[in-house]
Protein backbone atom coordinates (compact mmCIF):
# COMPACT_ATOMS: atom_id res chain seq x y z
CA UNK A 1 0.00 0.00 0.00
CA UNK A 2 2.87 2.36 0.81
CA UNK A 3 4.36 1.77 -2.64
CA UNK A 4 0.99 2.68 -4.19
CA UNK A 5 0.88 5.96 -2.25
CA UNK A 6 4.42 6.80 -3.31
CA UNK A 7 3.58 5.99 -6.92
CA UNK A 8 0.52 8.25 -6.69
CA UNK A 9 2.64 11.04 -5.20
CA UNK A 10 5.20 10.53 -7.98
CA UNK A 11 2.46 10.74 -10.62
CA UNK A 12 1.12 13.93 -9.06
CA UNK A 13 4.60 15.50 -8.92
CA UNK A 14 5.25 14.49 -12.53
CA UNK A 15 2.01 16.13 -13.62
CA UNK A 16 3.06 19.36 -11.85
CA UNK A 17 6.77 19.46 -12.72
CA UNK A 18 6.56 22.48 -15.03
CA UNK A 19 4.69 24.52 -12.41
CA UNK A 20 7.20 23.46 -9.75
CA UNK A 21 10.10 24.44 -11.99
CA UNK A 22 8.52 27.86 -12.64
CA UNK A 23 7.98 28.36 -8.89
CA UNK A 24 11.57 27.47 -8.08
CA UNK A 25 12.78 29.81 -10.82
CA UNK A 26 10.71 32.68 -9.39
CA UNK A 27 11.98 31.96 -5.88
CA UNK A 28 15.57 31.94 -7.11
CA UNK A 29 15.00 35.23 -8.94
CA UNK A 30 13.51 36.77 -5.79
CA UNK A 31 16.47 35.68 -3.67
CA UNK A 32 18.92 36.86 -6.36
CA UNK A 33 17.29 40.31 -6.46
CA UNK A 34 17.48 40.59 -2.67
CA UNK A 35 21.17 39.69 -2.83
CA UNK A 36 21.93 42.04 -5.75
CA UNK A 37 20.21 45.01 -4.11
CA UNK A 38 21.91 44.15 -0.85
CA UNK A 39 18.62 43.94 1.01
CA UNK A 40 18.49 42.23 4.39
CA UNK A 41 18.59 38.45 3.97
CA UNK A 42 16.01 37.96 6.73
CA UNK A 43 13.39 39.75 4.65
CA UNK A 44 14.16 37.56 1.63
CA UNK A 45 14.07 34.38 3.63
CA UNK A 46 10.88 35.51 5.39
CA UNK A 47 9.18 36.21 2.04
CA UNK A 48 10.43 32.90 0.64
CA UNK A 49 9.13 31.04 3.74
CA UNK A 50 5.69 32.64 3.41
CA UNK A 51 5.58 31.73 -0.29
CA UNK A 52 6.72 28.19 0.51
CA UNK A 53 4.01 27.83 3.18
CA UNK A 54 1.36 29.00 0.70
CA UNK A 55 2.67 26.69 -1.99
CA UNK A 56 2.69 23.73 0.41
CA UNK A 57 -0.89 24.44 1.47
CA UNK A 58 -2.12 24.77 -2.11
CA UNK A 59 -0.09 21.74 -3.17
CA UNK A 60 -1.68 19.68 -0.40
CA UNK A 61 -5.14 20.67 -1.57
CA UNK A 62 -4.18 19.93 -5.17
CA UNK A 63 -2.85 16.50 -4.19
CA UNK A 64 -6.04 15.66 -2.26
CA UNK A 65 -8.12 16.56 -5.32
CA UNK A 66 -5.77 14.53 -7.54
CA UNK A 67 -6.00 11.54 -5.19
CA UNK A 68 -9.82 11.75 -4.98
CA UNK A 69 -10.17 11.90 -8.77
CA UNK A 70 -7.77 8.95 -9.14
CA UNK A 71 -9.80 6.95 -6.60
CA UNK A 72 -13.09 7.64 -8.42
CA UNK A 73 -11.61 6.70 -11.80
CA UNK A 74 -10.11 3.50 -10.36
CA UNK A 75 -13.51 2.50 -8.95
CA UNK A 76 -15.12 3.21 -12.32
CA UNK A 77 -12.52 1.02 -14.01
CA UNK A 78 -13.44 -1.84 -11.72
CA UNK A 79 -17.12 -1.64 -12.66
CA UNK A 80 -16.32 -2.49 -16.33
CA UNK A 81 -19.39 -0.72 -17.72
CA UNK A 82 -18.81 3.00 -17.52
CA UNK A 83 -21.70 5.40 -17.42
CA UNK A 84 -20.20 8.68 -18.62
CA UNK A 85 -22.41 10.59 -16.19
CA UNK A 86 -20.57 9.05 -13.21
CA UNK A 87 -17.19 10.46 -14.30
CA UNK A 88 -15.76 13.11 -11.99
CA UNK A 89 -16.16 16.69 -13.11
CA UNK A 90 -13.42 17.83 -15.47
CA UNK A 91 -11.24 20.60 -14.06
CA UNK A 92 -8.96 21.16 -17.04
CA UNK A 93 -9.47 21.45 -20.76
CA UNK A 94 -7.67 18.14 -21.38
CA UNK A 95 -9.93 16.35 -18.87
CA UNK A 96 -12.97 17.88 -20.57
CA UNK A 97 -11.66 16.60 -23.91
CA UNK A 98 -11.23 13.10 -22.47
CA UNK A 99 -14.73 13.26 -20.96
CA UNK A 100 -16.18 14.16 -24.37
CA UNK A 101 -14.27 11.29 -25.97
CA UNK A 102 -15.58 8.84 -23.37
CA UNK A 103 -19.15 10.08 -23.84
CA UNK A 104 -18.78 9.70 -27.62
CA UNK A 105 -17.40 6.17 -27.25
CA UNK A 106 -20.23 5.24 -24.87
CA UNK A 107 -22.82 6.65 -27.31
CA UNK A 108 -21.26 4.67 -30.18
CA UNK A 109 -21.14 1.51 -28.06
CA UNK A 110 -24.85 1.88 -27.23
CA UNK A 111 -25.65 2.40 -30.92
CA UNK A 112 -23.63 -0.67 -31.93
CA UNK A 113 -25.31 -2.72 -29.21
CA UNK A 114 -28.74 -1.63 -30.46
CA UNK A 115 -27.75 -2.59 -34.03
CA UNK A 116 -26.50 -5.99 -32.84
CA UNK A 117 -29.72 -6.56 -30.87
CA UNK A 118 -31.78 -5.60 -33.95
CA UNK A 119 -29.76 -7.98 -36.12
CA UNK A 120 -30.33 -10.79 -33.61
CA UNK A 121 -34.07 -10.15 -33.62
CA UNK A 122 -34.10 -10.14 -37.45
CA UNK A 123 -32.07 -13.35 -37.59
CA UNK A 124 -34.34 -15.07 -35.07
CA UNK A 125 -37.45 -14.01 -37.02
CA UNK A 126 -35.91 -15.28 -40.29
CA UNK A 127 -35.01 -18.68 -38.84
CA UNK A 128 -38.39 -19.00 -37.16
CA UNK A 129 -40.14 -18.30 -40.47
CA UNK A 130 -37.78 -20.66 -42.31
CA UNK A 131 -38.41 -23.47 -39.82
CA UNK A 132 -42.17 -22.95 -40.10
CA UNK A 133 -42.01 -22.97 -43.89
CA UNK A 134 -39.90 -26.13 -44.03
CA UNK A 135 -42.02 -27.94 -41.42
CA UNK A 136 -45.22 -27.54 -43.45
CA UNK A 137 -44.02 -29.52 -46.52
CA UNK A 138 -42.36 -32.12 -44.31
CA UNK A 139 -45.59 -32.60 -42.37
CA UNK A 140 -47.53 -32.86 -45.65
CA UNK A 141 -45.07 -35.47 -46.96
CA UNK A 142 -45.33 -37.36 -43.70
CA UNK A 143 -49.11 -37.44 -44.00
CA UNK A 144 -48.88 -38.56 -47.64
CA UNK A 145 -46.57 -41.41 -46.64
CA UNK A 146 -48.99 -42.46 -43.89
CA UNK A 147 -51.95 -42.30 -46.31
CA UNK A 148 -50.09 -44.30 -49.00
CA UNK A 149 -48.98 -46.89 -46.52
CA UNK A 150 -52.54 -47.19 -45.18
CA UNK A 151 -53.90 -47.41 -48.75
CA UNK A 152 -51.44 -50.18 -49.63
CA UNK A 153 -52.35 -52.07 -46.49
CA UNK A 154 -56.04 -51.82 -47.33
CA UNK A 155 -55.39 -53.03 -50.89
CA UNK A 156 -53.37 -55.97 -49.61
CA UNK A 157 -56.08 -56.82 -47.15
CA UNK A 158 -58.70 -56.66 -49.93
CA UNK A 159 -56.64 -58.79 -52.28
CA UNK A 160 -56.28 -61.58 -49.80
Amino acid sequence: MRNGKLALLGAWLASRKLVAAAGLFCLAMLLLLFWLYDLPAEVGWYGASLCLAGVLLLSGLSFVRFWHKHKVLTQLEESILIDPETLPEATTLIEADYSRLIRRLARDARRQQAEADGALVDRTAYYTLWVHQIKTPIAALDRQIIIRSATRKIKRDNVQ
